[in-house]
């Protein structure tokens, strides 16, 4: 699906495009009060890029999906 930095749950996961059982883990903390909003653990550092396809987030590191069994 498409989601904006809006619609990403604080906590939790989102499906991935690569099967049923695997997942992007979402979670939000605050460090010297600003709010940091990770994926698999890497932190989002530009969000909300439109493009013809889909929403692109920038990252600090590439992740990859974590599976069923976390």
């Amino acid at each position: 699906g498409r989601y904006t930095l809006a619609s990403l749950p604080k906590q939790g996961k989102i499906p991935s495009r690569l099967g049923p059982d695997r997942y992007l883990y979402i979670n939000t903390f605050y460090v010297d009060n600003r709010q940091v909003i990770t994926v698999n653990g890497a932190a989002i550092v530009r969000a909300d890029i439109m493009a013809d396809n889909g929403v692109i987030h920038i990252l600090d590191s590439i992740i990859t999906p974590a599976g069923s069994g976390l």
